[in-house]
């Protein structure tokens, strides 16, 4: 979505793209920012939808403000209510996730009485952290296997890591995980440990090698999101 030669051009600050729409675009919004939320600071789904697996879970570190009124006759605002509990649910289960939801009654298929203006605002408060600690991940589509620090080589499934100092946790779909590491997760050199649930798979010095490095360039042409070491867990 967002190539190398753009960044470079255009001179952007990969930590501050953001995402927004309404009605159909609330649908995209949703789709590509769910799918690909670890590039965005924020997203802003408008008067849209949720309707594909794992755009809601993958939102634990991409915030999201959204609204639907329940008079909208274009789009019913069911999908939006759904996915408003879902979130509550999994900040129950899993800590912070952050998003504003706006129920209306009284704005059709169109904007809420104050307009965008502070939607945006509050969305250009919001920057991305390439290398969050807490990571929750549902892949659901073949041709996207990267998502912040993991590279999954199966769909569907839900996989929560957690790193603690030099520890990573992992629970959930965990089989052919591939864990992706720099000095900004983890202390590179001292041994780190893997456990997945209850049980420890790995310890030891994680050694550099152009294997990951190459890996993690292709994966996201993103300087932010580039790790020199990989862990390779077993099918």
């Amino acid at each position: 979505l967002i190539r190398l030669k753009h960044v470079r051009t255009y001179h952007v600050d990969t930590n501050r793209v953001y995402l927004a729409g309404h009605s159909m675009g609330g649908f995209g919004t949703w789709s590509i920012g769910g799918h690909h939320a670890d590039l965005f600071a924020a997203l802003s789904s408008m008067a849209g939808g949720v309707y594909q697996p794992g755009c809601v879970e993958n939102l634990k570190n991409t915030p999201i403000w959204f609204y639907h009124s329940t008079d909208d006759a274009k789009v019913k605002p069911g999908q939006d209510i759904a996915a408003a509990k879902r979130l509550e649910e999994l900040r129950q289960k899993h800590g912070p996730y952050e998003y504003v939801w706006k129920l209306y009654d009284d704005r059709g298929h169109g904007l809420p009485k104050d307009g965008v203006k502070p939607i945006f605002e509050w969305m250009l408060r919001k920057t991305r952290d390439p290398n969050p600690k807490h990571v929750i991940w549902q892949p659901q589509r073949d041709t996207l296997r990267d998502f912040y620090w993991l590279r999954s080589t199966r769909r569907g499934g839900l996989v929560e890591a957690k790193i603690e100092g030099d520890t990573i946790t992992l629970r959930g779909a965990t089989s052919g995980l591939v864990i992706h590491l720099n000095d900004k997760l983890v202390d590179l050199k001292k041994p780190v440990v893997v456990r997945v649930e209850d049980r420890e798979v790995f310890r030891g010095l994680v050694p550099c090698s152009l294997v990951a490095i190459a890996e993690s360039i292709e994966a996201k042409r993103d300087t932010e999101m580039w790790y020199p070491a990989r862990i390779v867990l077993p099918h």
